[in-house]
């Protein structure tokens, strides 16, 4: 009997190993929101481990420690609970500024690929957070405030810098986008790469395969230079 398996390989992924690796860029992530806008993140990702027992960390995100200068207001992000909260495995999309906290209902921490994205659908006053393509929880009580930036970097692949120390997650990033629109209404097939268009704000598809900085897709040059982490495959 012949058995037959076939893979997708998908393109290229950076692999971050969960103790010091990590990406940012260097513009403000204001630079990434526009007053009074709607808008969409999302991000393919891969836990190495599954979870881990320290802190929520963002798979993108603003979030910075105040101790060392970090901004406190207009912060956003996908993160990872940990296996020691309530969530734990489950993504969570939140921003800090509009009070919004919306969790999947299925875990991410099963080490194989997933498409997150969040979505902030300011003219219906709602955001939802989707999983592979399916819409799997909307949160509605959202506050008044809606400009998301501020002066801290954005930060991909794992990462949470809180207080007194900088937590770190295994596992690998694919394509990741930026928009100021609201992307996804309704259940959607999520493209492995990207398009860019009038709406993106920044694009990054992670197809470099090699060097230290992940190009910015966009047209506003808003690069994420690599500190630590390496080039792999992302098969889905």
């Amino acid at each position: 009997i012949l058995f037959c398996l076939i893979v997708s390989v998908s393109g290229q992924s950076l692999e971050f190993d969960g103790v010091d690796d990590y990406a940012m860029t260097s513009v403000n992530s204001s630079s990434f929101f526009e007053s009074n806008t709607p808008f969409t993140v999302e991000i393919w990702y891969k836990t190495t481990n599954g979870t881990h027992a320290e802190d929520n960390v963002m798979m993108i995100g603003t979030y910075d420690r105040s101790s060392t200068g970090g901004d406190t207001k207009g912060m956003m992000g996908l993160s990872i609970d940990p296996s020691n909260y309530g969530e734990s495995g489950k993504a969570k999309f939140w921003a800090d500024d509009l009070t919004l906290s919306v969790y999947s209902t299925s875990r991410i921490d099963d080490n194989e690929w997933h498409h997150i994205a969040g979505v902030y659908d300011k003219a219906n006053g709602k955001a939802y957070i989707y999983i592979d393509g399916v819409k799997e929880n909307e949160d509605t009580s959202l506050g008044t405030h809606v400009d998301q930036g501020n002066t801290n970097k954005l930060r991909v692949g794992g990462i949470m810098p809180i207080i007194a120390t900088t937590y770190y997650l295994a596992g690998s990033m694919g394509s990741a986008r930026i928009s100021k629109s609201v992307r996804y209404t309704s259940n959607f097939t999520p493209a492995v790469t990207y398009a860019n268009d009038s709406d993106t704000k920044g694009l990054w598809n992670v197809d470099e395969g090699t060097g230290t900085v992940l190009n910015d897709l966009s047209g506003n040059d808003y690069d994420i230079t690599i500190s630590g982490a390496t080039w792999g495959k992302r098969i889905i």
